[in-house]
């Protein structure tokens, strides 16, 4: 087979003649040729069978491996895409999310659920100076205390029953009065004084509410007589030493149903005020006509104030419900 110039051509290696000075071997010229070499360098995958390809194969090789590149690329570009637009749905819920959240409400809930818990009471004791935490009122003054001791109750009869408080523990003094809630006497020489801002509850004087099923069949015990009175008194204390303090203190009746048997004397210096909706019932025991609450007062040893410029703000008692309600109910034949 001849080509111009008079070259011999052997197409198979088998009658190749190499000693022929005409001869050309047109695969070892196809190796060296540039794209030969680039299709080596670049699509691999396709080596093992490189020396039986020329360029129509190669390049139809090449046509499809780009086919596949393009092909690849485009999945990641719609993958890309869909990510993006994730990241962009993901920003925009996290943006709503805190716009929208009512972070106070989630505070107000996650204290609420420390406080049930424990977990406040534990955290500000590593912080405070009291020493020691009872579950009860009745587990603290039987314990054996030393002086100077600040210690706290978690409630008064049961854990979180409304009556928890803060005591200090100091020497008893002449004037001090067991009531069994402002003072409580621990032993001959030590009492427990309830630590307060300005404002006292009446389930830290052991008030018990009740439950009510019928309003014609309400037993006569746990009655709220001694604790209101003994509150009131508390109150009463602080206007003697302070008539602006004792008025502006405030005295909680916490929400629930209480019974009243005896008369309860209101001082003008008292700020009764409801937590929530009370229901104060009215039952009278004796056959003597009595009266539930009598207003207004004939001490005039509180304060000369009481008497002079100011007078007219503690003339009557206040009674608040503006956390919430009081209803008075007879369920005796006597007077209100």
């Amino acid at each position: 087979m001849k080509e111009k110039n008079n070259v011999e051509v052997i197409p198979d290696k088998t009658t190749t003649v190499k000693s022929n000075p005409n001869y050309i071997d047109i695969k070892e010229k196809w190796r060296n040729s540039p794209f030969y070499i680039f299709c080596q360098a670049n699509i691999p995958f396709i080596s093992q069978d490189f020396d039986g390809l020329n360029y129509y194969n190669l390049l139809c090789q090449l046509v499809d491996f780009m086919n596949k590149v393009i092909h690849d690329s485009n999945l990641v570009i719609d993958k890309t895409d869909e990510i993006v637009e994730l990241y962009n749905q993901l920003q925009d819920y996290v943006s709503n999310y805190f716009n929208n959240l009512d972070v106070q409400q989630e505070i107000n809930n996650k204290l609420d659920q420390m406080v049930t818990d424990g977990t406040l009471d534990n955290i500000l004791m590593n912080y405070s100076s009291v020493e020691k935490i009872y579950n009860t009122y009745e587990e603290m003054i039987s314990d054996t205390l030393v002086n100077n001791m600040k210690v706290k109750t978690l409630g008064y009869y049961e854990v979180n029953d409304g009556g928890q408080g803060t005591y200090l523990i100091r020497s008893k003094t002449d004037s001090d009065v067991n009531d069994q809630g402002s003072i409580s006497f621990v032993n001959d020489n030590l009492v427990a004084e309830l630590i307060v801002n300005d404002s006292v509850n009446l389930k830290q004087f052991g008030a018990k509410s009740i439950k009510v099923t019928s309003e014609s069949n309400i037993p006569d015990t746990d009655t709220i007589n001694t604790p209101l009175k003994n509150m009131i008194n508390y109150v009463m204390k602080l206007a003697r030493e302070n008539l602006t303090k004792g008025y502006d203190f405030k005295a909680i009746i916490p929400a629930g149903s209480y019974l009243i048997t005896e008369t309860i004397e209101l001082s003008p210096l008292v700020h009764l005020i409801a937590e929530g909706s009370v229901c104060l019932y009215w039952k009278n025991t004796t056959n003597e006509e009595k009266i539930m609450f009598k207003i207004g007062t004939t001490d005039y040893e509180l304060n000369p104030w009481a008497r002079h410029s100011i007078y007219n703000r503690f003339i009557n008692p206040v009674i608040e419900g503006s956390n919430g309600n009081f209803e008075i109910k007879n369920i005796s034949d006597s007077k209100i």
